[in-house]
């Protein structure tokens, strides 16, 4: 669906969403699951997967809404379980937490939601995370440095300094 099966990377990504990305935030989410037997592993795999199908478009504020929605239409032509279908758009709608304003409160997500997010934030926070925010910046058009005081978009500089605060908001024991 959004994969170019030649390079295995999407065509149109500058952003460091790319299907690399998903595959080491399921490989975090497997991670990060541990013991709990409330998850439901259909819903988990398909939000990883498709967490990010909306930067298909290019960059988009509210990718996880957009995205959400492309993944209905996509794991319905596949036949997936429709009343699993609900749960996967909620985890994607969730996985910004950091980033905007939340849809739920943190006591309010389900577990599934909880992790993606969680592997989306440790993506960000390791050397990778540093290399997709570079891109990120970059394309976002936003110096590398203005002063110390930098905020979120603009600069890299306040962009990773943004990042530092994500530790403290992971939502599972295993992520924290």
């Amino acid at each position: 669906y959004w994969v170019d099966q030649k390079t295995g990377s999407w065509e149109k990504d500058k952003t460091g969403h790319n299907y690399e990305h998903t595959q080491r935030i399921l490989k975090n989410c497997l991670k990060l699951i541990n013991s709990n037997k409330k998850i439901d592993y259909d819903v988990l795999v398909a939000s990883c997967l498709l967490h990010d199908i909306a930067y298909k478009r290019g960059p988009l504020k509210n990718h996880h809404l957009v995205g959400a929605k492309d993944a209905k239409k996509i794991l319905i032509n596949m036949n997936f379980p429709k009343d699993k279908i609900e749960r996967v758009m909620i985890a994607i709608e969730d996985h910004v937490g950091n980033f905007s304003k939340a849809i739920r409160k943190d006591r309010d997500l389900q577990i599934e939601s909880k992790i993606l997010q969680d592997a989306d934030n440790i993506d960000a926070l390791g050397k990778m995370g540093i290399v997709r925010m570079k891109l990120f910046s970059k394309h976002q058009g936003v110096p590398d440095f203005i002063t110390k005081n930098d905020k979120l978009d603009r600069s890299l500089y306040g962009n990773l300094k943004f990042l530092l605060g994500w530790p403290k908001k992971m939502l599972t024991p295993e992520g924290r």
